[in-house]
């Protein structure tokens, strides 16, 4: 609390008057977070790779956000996540939306789109996650321009593989 206080420019009495504790303090962080994020989804391109390196983008630069997140997991326990009912809304359009693009031919209708949006939000988030991994994989560091361009390439490829296969001829 200290730490935060000082970096707002405040005194750590201030912060506990007015979040109360620090998990209302947590709390409300993650909630501002997932705020804009959610703004942030209304502008993700149509075309699937597009998306995924949008996101992919998006988790690189903003690492707050994915502390929060982990901080929330590795506390979670019993306790409710912050903002379920929203999260679970916005995950429940997003696969949604890839059921729509199966019916439009985009993506193999053989997958669950669930677990889709579960492996794409994966792909696009590790690298930020486990930054010390993908240096020790690729060599290189992720804030770098080379893993940057390189893991996009392997997101696009990615993505046109989750299209339609073709159906065996009988």
């Amino acid at each position: 609390m200290e730490a935060i206080a000082k970096r707002a420019g405040l005194n750590k009495a201030l912060v506990y008057r007015h979040f109360g504790s620090r998990e209302a303090l947590f709390d409300a962080a993650l909630s501002f977070k997932f705020t804009r994020r959610f703004a942030v989804a209304a502008k993700m391109p149509g075309e699937l790779g597009d998306a995924m390196v949008y996101w992919f983008r998006h988790a690189a630069d903003d690492r707050d956000f994915l502390r929060l997140m982990q901080r929330e997991e590795l506390n979670l326990g019993d306790a409710a996540a912050v903002e379920a009912d929203l999260r679970r809304a916005y995950y429940k359009e997003q696969v949604a939306d890839l059921d729509a693009r199966k019916q439009r031919g985009q993506i193999d209708p053989d997958l669950d789109s669930r677990f889709l949006l579960l492996a794409l939000a994966a792909l696009v988030t590790f690298p930020a996650f486990f930054p010390a991994m993908a240096r020790l994989i690729t060599g290189k560091d992720v804030e770098s321009k080379a893993f940057k361009t390189g893991w996009e390439q392997v997101l696009h490829a990615l993505a046109d593989r989750v299209g339609p296969r073709p159906r065996k001829r009988a």
